[in-house]
């Protein structure tokens, strides 16, 4: 069986070898080390998966060797050995909302294991802390903004999750060498050692869920957080119903941005006797000037900088409605949260057929945990099918609003 946790697994063949020669006769010897290493620690091979898998076993039976009596001691008496530890490696990982994927993955596993809680280690990667990124990615989010994410939008999640016990942020990749030899059992993803870094992978909280495995419940706002939007809510809705549009104006993939003048339209065209329209716009543009159009509208600026307050608002909000994005995925795992969430395919490559069947994600589907109060919509945000989608949506909601019959 091929291991989950890899994209490709392209065997090596005779065509593919004499590829690899001829690349390394054209760039050099320092490119196949370095392309050699790479394919140690992160394989593309079926055959450098095999390898890799002994050297896990090698490498792991080396260390607890090494460690035999501490890992010893916390085996049988530590305080975290009911603990599963999710290693969350910036070596690999993307700095962005799946994180929250990650974190359902570790609490499915959790369950699964018959454990108490989940720990979140964070390990630094080997470019300043971080994966080193595309340039055109770097030129649009660079190292100080993925810096800022971790600590304003990463760890602030981990408060949403309420198994999340706690979170160590290691030093180096040494400190959590360390650190994964305390958790010497239940550790996610399986397999993972600093040395030898996986990515969860999303595609198995769909298939979890296609197995019947219940997903909800999950993200679980604070208390107070709730009190907070109650408060807000209460102060510029008059008691209508609040409708939440969430804006992408990402300079990164632009092509996947909210069609914003469709957007600011629907709302205009909302019935302001019944429904308060509420914007909240991405963290790229939320420190800029408000533009004039979003002014006779209330703006939560909240959200983009407090994640514990945008998923309150999520979920108080009487329907969320906007384009997919990565904040949506703090409302596809909130079981209390209505949306209608626009998907347009082939919008960038992240949104290609291909790539979301990658993820689990099939045609023309709402997630398959989805409730009857929350769709996705395989269509471009454009006005007449936001509106088309609303009035859907009102009408399921109002049903079950009323009860049987």
């Amino acid at each position: 069986m091929v291991d989950p946790y890899f994209w490709s697994n392209q065997p090596l063949t005779l065509a593919r070898l004499r590829d690899v020669l001829a690349k390394v006769r054209a760039r050099g010897w320092g490119w196949g080390w370095r392309r050699l290493r790479k394919e140690l620690r992160q394989p593309e091979t079926t055959q450098g998966i095999r390898l890799r898998r002994v050297n896990v076993m090698l490498y792991a039976g080396l260390l607890n060797l090494l460690s035999l009596l501490p890992a010893l001691v916390f085996r049988l008496v530590g305080p975290k050995r009911r603990t599963l530890a999710l290693f969350y490696d910036l070596d690999i990982a993307s700095l962005t909302f799946d994180i929250v994927d990650y974190l359902m993955l570790a609490e499915l596993e959790r369950r699964r294991l018959g454990l108490e809680a989940v720990h979140v280690v964070i390990v630094p990667g080997r470019a300043g802390g971080l994966r080193r990124e595309a340039e055109h990615y770097d030129k649009v989010v660079d190292q100080h903004a993925r810096q800022w994410r971790l600590h304003n939008l990463i760890v602030p999640m981990f408060a949403l999750f309420p198994n999340v016990a706690g979170y160590t942020i290691c030093s180096d990749r040494r400190h959590a060498t360390l650190v994964r030899l305390l958790f010497p059992r239940a550790v996610h993803p399986p397999g993972y050692w600093p040395a030898f870094p996986i990515v969860p992978v999303r595609r198995l909280v769909f298939g979890a869920a296609r197995e019947g495995r219940a997903v909800f419940p999950a993200i679980t706002v604070p208390e107070q957080a709730l009190r907070f939007v109650d408060q807000w809510l209460a102060a510029r809705t008059g008691g209508r119903k609040p409708v939440v549009i969430t804006l992408r104006q990402y300079g990164y993939m632009p092509s996947r941005n909210s069609n914003v003048s469709a957007w600011i339209e629907f709302a205009r065209r909302l019935d302001r006797t019944r429904y308060a329209p509420i914007f909240v716009q991405d963290v790229a543009a939320a420190m800029a000037e408000t533009p004039p159009e979003l002014a006779e509208f209330p703006v939560f600026r909240e959200a983009p900088f407090n994640m514990i307050l945008r998923g309150a608002l999520y979920e108080r909000a009487w329907l969320n409605i906007c384009q997919a994005h990565g904040p949506t995925e703090l409302m596809w795992y909130n079981e209390r949260c209505r949306y209608v969430i626009f998907l347009t395919v082939g919008s960038s490559p992240e949104t290609e057929l291909e790539t979301l069947r990658g993820y689990g994600i099939e045609a023309d589907e709402s997630p398959p945990f989805a409730t009857p109060l929350q769709k996705w919509v395989w269509a471009m945000d454009d006005l007449d099918a936001i509106e088309r989608e609303f009035a859907l949506m009102e009408s399921a909601i109002r049903r079950s609003e009323s009860g049987p019959g």
